[in-house]
């Protein structure tokens, strides 16, 4: 017994081992956090150009943002043109490039023009905009259109000014299951954004939204002003409101509403953002909380890291393999063990346990740790039904190519020859069979007519002929049909022979088939 535990430690902590431990730990739990914090995210970069002076003299920005949260863009490449001279510079870490422009004409003021340029798709593409210079007597805050109407078969003409400010729903950078404001300000004919007092209430929970409706004031004598969808009642004035911040800056600003949901159970607010003399600029209710249901999450999960486990897992099994016994098995220094009182028997499964510990344990570890982040940015863990069918879907890849690459070792006599054969096993069940594009199993369907329910069932069997095709039938039970995958119609797991008798009873078998045999063979040949 001793030197059986003797041999399980001797392979779980030998340094390939420990090396693909900690690699098979950390490689899962960034890929959770990557899919995370990338889920909904775009990276369209935008900008908006504007400025303001007068006797030749113009204070010109450019500010540069990302379209998806409004991020400020630093480090861009910016060129404007002011005549025949041209200015260029790099933006700042919030996302301006600012420059003061000398001995222009009214001409070129109105003429100013700027270039940038960023890779999209692996090209490097040049845009061109115009940048606004603002007129001295605009108001900063509304900016008029006229309305005509007939009253009393005349024409009347009435002046409306619209909110030159916006409210919007952003998303929160790396946190789905959250929603904040955003403030959108139109500053045409505006030389910059004027100062923002932004007030908030909470709310009782499941509050309507009213988002991006702002108030519009009219100057005819009498008349109403219209504002949207929301009696003017539910509006509040400052004093019957909590004080938020001032925000004065670019014209697209996302506000940090996070705070408000932190330690509270209260998620819906009114809005309401006054200028510095008190006038109403705009409002909006919004629910900060928006959580992802688990299986959104679940949905993440499957299209996103088990791929990358179901591909990882099997490599781990053949390296830890070979480095555990097949190395061992052909250097002759397994037989300096055996002589010891340690039976052939005893030896081998020793260290095929230990090798499927050594890849087992970090990869529930990971499972757990990604559950964790999900939950972080999410709100939401991994559903425990969807964790207990991954890890025997990865327990079954790890003991099945850890069971055929003793049983190969038992049975080669050369290093060139196993490691040929690891290779081909790999190759063949793994990248071949549930990877690029399928291709096996898609060569044996290709007589068969896509998405039929013959198709289906042809494709699940050979999922279960390969350790690694348990991934996809992961995927089928996690999704709870078949049309995830492509081509293969749309189907329920139990139509196309996916239950839980038959995934146990299968899965069981690619762990005790390919060890048994290994076993066999290494104990009653040399």
């Amino acid at each position: 017994m001793k030197s059986v535990i003797y041999e399980i430690k001797k392979a779980i902590f030998s340094k390939t081992t420990v090396v693909l431990f900690a690699i098979l730990l950390i490689l899962p739990i960034v890929f959770a956090v990557s899919s995370a914090k990338n889920t909904q995210q775009h990276f369209d970069i935008n900008s908006i150009g504007y400025g303001e002076g007068s006797n030749g003299t113009y204070n010109v920005s450019v500010f540069f943002y990302r379209g998806s949260y409004w991020t400020p863009v630093q480090g861009t490449n910016v060129t404007i043109f002011s005549g025949n001279a041209r200015i260029s510079g790099s933006t700042d870490a919030n996302g301006f490039f600012n420059t003061t422009l000398h001995n222009l004409t009214s001409s070129e003021a109105v003429n100013l023009s700027y270039q940038y340029s960023f890779a999209i798709g692996g090209s490097t593409t040049i845009f061109e905009s115009q940048i606004t210079i603002g007129q001295e007597g605009e108001n900063p805050y509304f900016s008029p259109f006229i309305s005509q109407h007939i009253v009393n078969n005349k024409v009347v003409n009435y002046t409306l000014f619209q909110s030159r400010l916006d409210l919007m729903t952003l998303g929160v950078q790396g946190r789905p299951d959250l929603r904040t404001l955003g403030f959108s300000y139109d500053i045409q004919g505006l030389g910059n954004v004027p100062s923002l007092y932004l007030y908030y209430k909470p709310l009782y929970a499941g509050t309507n939204q009213f988002l991006g409706v702002t108030l519009e004031y009219s100057n005819v004598s009498g008349g109403s002003a219209p504002i949207g969808e929301i009696n003017s009642t539910y509006l509040s004035n400052e004093s019957q409101l909590r004080y938020f911040g001032k925000f004065q800056g670019p014209p697209n600003i996302p506000i940090n509403t996070v705070n408000l949901t932190t330690n509270t159970n209260t998620t819906s607010y009114l809005f309401e953002v006054f200028s510095a003399n008190g006038t109403e600029l705009a409002f909006a209710v919004l629910n900060l909380s928006a959580p992802y249901s688990n299986l959104q999450a679940k949905s993440i999960f499957l299209s996103d890291e088990l791929p990358l486990l179901g591909l990882f897992v099997p490599l781990m099994a053949v390296l830890t393999g070979f480095s555990i016994f097949g190395r061992s098995k052909l250097d002759g220094s397994l037989n300096y063990v055996v002589v010891r009182p340690i039976s052939r028997r005893s030896l081998i499964s020793s260290r095929f346990f230990s090798n499927i510990v050594a890849i087992f344990i970090p990869v529930s570890i990971s499972m757990g740790i990604s559950s964790i982040v999900f939950h972080f940015y999410f709100d939401t863990y991994i559903p425990a039904s969807t964790i207990y069918l991954t890890l025997w879907a990865l327990l079954v890849m790890a003991a099945g190519y850890t069971g055929l690459v003793y049983l190969a070792s038992s049975m080669m006599k050369s290093f060139s020859k196993l490691v040929g054969t690891i290779i081909g096993i790999f190759i063949l069940l793994d990248l071949f069979w549930s990877f690029s594009g399928n291709l096996i199993p898609s060569l044996i369907t290709s007589g068969l007519t896509l998405g039929s329910r013959n198709y289906a069932v042809t494709n699940v069997i050979l999922d279960y002929l390969s350790p690694s095709g348990f991934v996809n039938i992961v995927s089928y039970m996690g999704y709870g049909n078949t049309s995830q995958k492509i081509f293969l119609g749309n189907f329920i797991p139990a139509q196309v022979g996916i239950d839980m008798l038959t995934i146990i009873s299968i899965g069981i078998a690619w762990i005790v088939i390919p060890f048994i045999l290994s076993v066999i063979r290494f104990s009653r040949f040399d």
